[in-house]
């Protein structure tokens, strides 16, 4: 019977990149992250409803911990996103069809992250 071996040729070389790759790995995921989300921001607001300049300029990053938070105050930003027929809690009626500009633009950066992810991930190693 034959048998299936497998041998790690320069194991000690393989685990010194890994811890050297561990040093720097935090940096280049911050760095990474902050990249994205500007690109995000920067999509968002190019597409967001033309006659809304101030729901525009309400866009901006916050930042929590390694995370990166592209928000808006805006109250009526799930308005302009989802739409909204009916009364609001104000006694106001809209008839809003929805416009979506910020999950469109999440999902194009999102395939773009984890791609850069995994390359930074792998960089080095």
């Amino acid at each position: 019977m034959i048998g299936f071996r497998f041998i790690v040729v320069g194991a000690r070389e393989l685990s010194g990149r890994f811890i050297a790759k561990a040093a720097v790995l935090d940096k280049e995921v911050e760095s990474a992250t902050e990249v994205h989300a500007g690109i995000l921001l920067a999509m968002i607001k190019a597409a967001a409803p033309f006659r809304t300049g101030n729901y525009r300029d309400s866009w901006h990053i916050e930042r929590d911990g390694n995370q990166r938070v592209v928000t808006t105050d805006a109250p009526y930003g799930r308005r302009l996103e989802l739409g909204f027929f009916g009364q609001d809690t104000l006694g106001r009626y809209y008839q809003q069809a929805p416009q979506p500009h910020v999950r469109p633009a999440a999902d194009v950066v999102e395939t773009m992250y984890v791609r850069n992810m995994m390359v930074v991930a792998t960089r080095g190693i």
